[in-house]
């Protein structure tokens, strides 16, 4: 855990001209997709710290109308690659666009200056399998963000959350951002200024079996720069704190960790018996106050994850398995909150 300051930071997004065809059917994934950093990330911290070798982790959001649940594949200091899998078994989804944001707990040898905002969206309730309509139309930051370049859109990323509601009534639910509802209203209303990034709408799908309620953690960034005649707010990340790592570093993590094992955290197939894994995560170092947790599939099995009960020392992650075969529950994690606590 350091501060957001002191962590190395990549983010961008990555357009896919592909059509995935409905889930279920040949085409329904993409694969390999990759993305080289602009500038590579430096050596991670020697050796295996609390027993688990320092990692970049990397955390997507797609942008689709669509369901779509993204998978990291492989990540080195260059860049990584991931793929994308369409979960909706009733249409083709195209047009899509994918947020990303990767993380070292390591100092960035040569920083380039942004701003990020983070957001709590409070759950709604969703009726059964893709149900869509609930709708976060307008979540504003609480002052905007000054581009360098003027109008860029920020980089969303979305996780899903249960809030306070009980795990049973907390389904597995899709989140794409968007600009904020009516924005071209706003800009002729003189009531925001196009140039800077004042916020964001959302939307979910529920890819679950049942319904209930989710919300989201989200969290906006912005590359930034000294513009004429624009003030910069102060820069969030001077005053946030980041803790990231992977499956790895669930506290049962070490009793299944054996390759005598096999490969740990199975799942069954979406919407079969054990197509859900329930696992715990302990942060480096406490948080003063609960951060928010992003968190994106890795390796071969498009799971979703769910942050639970996210504390000032860790949360639990609920992970479904949207495939129609089974697999692991394998995943990036990334919490960033206000400062380090005591403990």
């Amino acid at each position: 855990m350091e501060k957001l300051s002191s962590t190395t930071v990549r983010f961008g997004t990555v357009p896919v001209p592909n059509v995935l065809r409905p889930s279920n059917t040949t085409g329904d994934w993409k694969q390999h997709i990759r993305v080289n950093f602009a500038t590579p990330f430096g050596a991670p911290i020697p050796g295996r710290p609390k027993d688990v070798k320092q990692e970049i982790s990397v955390v997507l959001t797609p942008r689709c109308q669509v369901p779509i649940v993204g998978v990291v594949e492989q990540v080195d200091s260059t860049g990584f690659s991931f793929a994308i899998r369409n979960a909706d078994p009733n249409q083709d989804a195209n047009g899509i666009s994918v947020d990303w944001l990767a993380v070292l707990g390591v100092t960035d040898a040569t920083p380039s200056p942004y701003d990020v905002r983070l957001s709590i969206l409070q759950c709604k309730t969703f009726s059964g399998f893709l149900d869509g309509e609930p709708l976060w139309p307008r979540i504003w930051f609480s002052t905007p963000m000054v581009p360098n370049v003027p109008g860029t859109p920020p980089v969303i990323l979305l996780t899903a959350n249960n809030l306070d509601v009980p795990s049973d009534k907390n389904p597995a639910v899709v989140g794409h951002p968007g600009p904020l509802v009516f924005l071209a209203n706003l800009v002729k209303d003189n009531i925001v200024d196009p140039t800077l990034a004042n916020g964001f709408g959302a939307r979910g799908v529920n890819v679950d079996t049942v319904g209930g309620q989710t919300g989201f953690y989200a969290a906006a960034l912005v590359p930034t720069g000294q513009r004429p005649n624009v003030a910069p707010p102060p820069n969030s990340a001077l005053s946030l704190w980041c803790d990231h790592g992977s499956e790895k570093h669930v506290d049962s993590f070490c009793l299944v960790s054996d390759p005598l094992f096999g490969t740990p955290f199975p799942v069954s197939a979406g919407g079969r018996s054990g197509d859900w894994r329930i696992l715990d995560v302990y942060f480096d170092r406490p948080f003063s106050t609960p951060p928010i947790v992003l968190a994106t599939a890795r390796g071969h099995t498009p799971v979703l994850p769910i942050a639970r009960n996210v504390t000032t020392h860790g949360f639990t992650m609920a992970l479904r398995n949207t495939d129609s075969v089974s697999g692991h529950a394998a995943f990036f994690w990334v919490a960033i909150g206000c400062a380090d606590g005591c403990g």
